[in-house]
């Protein structure tokens, strides 16, 4: 790449994260009690694809209406970022379950920076108090430690597995997601979106995936061999239930199910 290109992609890459940066701080009370708060233009775009959007609404309407005698539903996010989805489930469920049902959900997020803003955020709603559990480390192996860079727009965080960035990382362990979470026998809704880790997740936790009933995966073109994922997820048992989003060369976001009448 010549000079001049590297210097144009330079300010692109400025300006790009000027624009992220660029302060709202509202908060935005949802009917159940919860509270979301937006910090900056980045995190709008995720509250937007959330909350205005609704584009997980049917995964956390399926999975926590087919409940059955079951008292406990179990979420887990993994790749919570700042909270939204959790919060999103956490109003969903308030809201719309029988008194007799409980919920529980586990929230993992790898980039130090950005699991500070999720302790902050959701550890102070007294509505989830006793309900959520938060873990801090990467997803995809099952030991070792792996490098993040973290990005302006922190949605844009990803593992540097082969430390072939130029940016600087952070060094974060991995988590060993079928150990961490083997008190829990069936896993209602897991949602997953980890960026390029997505692949190395399936390929090594393939005892964890069993127990999972319903599951939402954002998978990246850019960053690992998306088809390959489609066939593990096929080969633990998942049926393809709704490709909720879809953005050609870059990314999709896939509903499954392990029931056929999902």
């Amino acid at each position: 790449m010549g000079i001049f290109k590297k210097i144009i992609k330079k300010i692109r890459s400025v300006r790009m994260a000027m624009k992220h940066r660029r302060k709202l701080g509202f908060k935005r009370p949802l009917r159940s009690g919860l509270t979301v708060h937006v910090e900056d233009q980045g995190e709008w775009l995720i509250y937007k694809d959330i909350f205005v959007d609704g584009e997980n609404n049917l995964p956390i309407q399926k999975a926590l209406t087919s409940l059955g005698s079951k008292e406990t539903a179990t979420i887990v996010d993994i790749g919570a970022n700042v909270g939204f989805f959790a919060l999103k489930a956490g109003d969903w469920f308030i809201r719309n379950c029988h008194a007799d049902h409980n919920f529980r959900m586990v929230c993992i997020e790898g980039s130090p920076h950005v699991f500070k803003k999720l302790q902050s955020r959701v550890l102070k709603e007294e509505l989830l108090a006793g309900r959520i559990t938060l873990i801090h480390g990467l997803v995809g192996q099952r030991s070792g430690k792996g490098i993040i860079v973290e990005k302006p727009f922190h949605a844009m965080n990803r593992v540097d597995a082969l430390a072939r960035s130029k940016e600087k990382g952070v060094l974060v362990p991995y988590v060993d997601l079928s150990l961490k979470l083997a008190h829990i026998p069936e896993i209602d809704l897991l949602k997953c979106d980890i960026e390029g880790s997505g692949r190395a997740l399936l390929e090594s936790s393939t005892d964890f995936f069993p127990k999972v009933r319903f599951a939402v995966f954002e998978l990246h073109d850019y960053n690992c061999n998306t088809q390959k994922c489609r066939r593990i997820l096929k080969e633990l048992g998942f049926l393809h239930c709704q490709t909720i989003r879809s953005v050609p060369n870059s990314f999709s976001l896939d509903f499954y199910s392990r029931s056929i009448q999902s």
